[in-house]
């Protein structure tokens, strides 16, 4: 069960509601490229000193389970501009892994007590609707250890995280020999591999 403070306890069993309560969605992609924040409303909303636009979609009913399940859920987004297709057709993993995070709360308090955290695991789209189904993350899904041991390939995102080249490349082959020559030959580059490992296998 949810705790809930006074006051939202209060509008909940009020007789009469003068207020709404309100689905507030964030999305955001694994790279954090993307964000979204949407909520079911008429209006725009700020929460939190963000601003969640008013767009039209449906979450499926969140239920509790004592029997082990993973919970899974459905949320249908309005299609009809392809405003959110764009986005995760961008995406490398296409809109798979991405965080869902979704506050309820109501207009007249807008306190942060009821939420849910999920990942997307799929993502259909037609002319009419974008679908995400959204799990929990799923540990065997991750890599362990973080970095694998590769003897001649780098680890590093291009231009990303560990990766500090600037230049004017789009593309990287991630080898010893593209790294050094996009910094100009030097001896010290921001390679993440490990010569040192015999080229026969791969090591973990």
């Amino acid at each position: 069960m949810i705790p809930l403070s006074t006051a939202t306890k209060q509008i909940k069993n009020a007789l009469y509601d003068t207020g709404a309560w309100l689905l507030l969605l964030t999305l955001k992609s694994k790279d954090e490229s993307v964000t979204l924040r949407i909520c079911s409303n008429t209006d725009n909303v700020t929460f939190e000193n963000q601003e969640f636009i008013a767009f039209p979609f449906s979450i499926d009913e969140i239920t509790e389970s004592n029997k082990g399940e993973l919970p899974s859920i459905s949320i249908t987004m309005s299609n009809v501009q392809r405003l959110v297709q764009a986005y995760v057709e961008q995406d490398e993993s296409l809109g798979s892994g991405w965080s869902v995070h979704i506050d309820i709360v109501h207009t007249s308090t807008l306190l942060r007590e009821i939420y849910y955290d999920f990942v997307t695991t799929n993502v259909t789209a037609d002319e009419s609707h974008v679908v995400f189904q959204c799990g929990m993350q799923n540990p065997l899904r991750y890599q362990f250890p973080r970095v694998r041991m590769l003897p001649n390939s780098c680890q590093h995102s291009f231009k990303k995280g560990g990766c500090t080249y600037s230049g004017s490349d789009l593309t990287c082959s991630k080898t010893f020999k593209d790294c050094r020559a996009k910094f100009n030959g030097a001896t010290k580059i921001p390679i993440l591999a490990f010569p040192g490992i015999p080229t026969m296998g791969i090591y973990q």
